[in-house]
């Protein structure tokens, strides 16, 4: 099947791709890496106008920490994010980006294009509200940031406008005793049915969980946050009997396959984060 015909726009700055989008609104298709976009253009399932070409505009990419936020520039390829270091207690950035797809869908998809398409197994939704980040959306009337719990809305759905642009994703770096963790069930290699993603923070006396963020992917049509886990885990001493409870708490009442897969993976996602947390110093930044 091949695509209905549209004009191709290559901006080579954002202010040129925010007028485009102002322009064209939603008769305008953003096309970053094209791991979202391509697909849908050929099976028809969008028909832009206008394709807006934003792959040249190489100053959105990149990662910077930077005031106890780690900025993620929205061009920033999966590969680049999966030779990440710079902190040991992000050690999920490029644990998750190294595991997206085969090495071309890495070395061609973005950060910023994977979030907003919402696609519903995609890896980073489901991390980005475990960290608790946020988004940068630009238009020409201005900027505004948007949590990460107000982004997906359903599936391929975002909560940007039409002529707003992802720029850059923020996440805020925990002060205390934490870590993070993916843990991801797949049919074959990179390619995910389900993930689950957490961020852990446990009291470097106690282990008691001082905040935790759980999130998935592959349960719903587009990524979700597990309140019930968070809620669940919040307060408590970390052990397997916790382990246990949460793992009940995920498969429920419900013998949906999906979700005894999904048990399995939060628990291991907690077992990882909680061991990182344990491994990293307050504030330790890798090197």
């Amino acid at each position: 099947m091949y695509p209905r015909a549209f004009a191709y726009a290559r901006p080579h700055t954002v202010d040129e791709a925010l007028d485009l989008l102002a322009e064209h609104g939603s008769d305008a298709g953003v096309l970053a890496g094209g791991m979202s976009l391509v697909p849908q253009l050929k099976y028809r399932q969008r028909g832009p106008a206008v394709v807006v070409d934003i792959g040249g505009l190489r100053d959105l990419a990149g990662l910077t920490l930077d005031a106890g936020v780690l900025r993620i520039g929205a061009l920033t390829r999966h590969a680049e994010a999966a030779q990440w270091c710079g902190h040991a207690g992000l050690a999920m950035v490029a644990e998750l980006a190294g595991r997206i797809g085969d090495p071309q869908v890495r070395n061609m998809g973005t950060v910023g294009g994977s979030l907003a398409a919402v696609e519903p197994t995609g890896d980073w939704g489901a991390a980005l509200l475990a960290v608790r980040g946020e988004v940068v959306a630009r238009a020409g009337a201005g900027q505004r940031t948007i949590a990460a719990d107000d982004l997906f809305v359903a599936t391929h759905t975002s909560s940007l406008r039409p002529d707003e642009l992802l720029t850059e994703v923020g996440v805020p770096v925990p002060g205390g005793r934490f870590g993070t963790a993916q843990a991801k069930f797949e049919q074959r290699a990179g390619a995910a049915l389900m993930s689950c993603a957490v961020c852990l923070e446990l009291d470097p006396d106690t282990d008691q969980v001082l905040a935790a963020g759980v999130a998935a992917v592959g349960l719903a049509g587009h990524p979700v946050r597990l309140d019930a886990v968070e809620q669940a885990v919040h307060g408590q001493w970390f052990d397997e009997a916790l382990l246990d409870e949460v793992a009940a708490i995920v498969r429920g009442r419900d013998p949906d396959y999906r979700r005894s897969v999904l048990g399995r993976l939060v628990r291991d996602a907690l077992r990882d984060a909680a061991a990182r947390a344990r491994a990293t110093d307050d504030g330790e930044e890798a090197g």
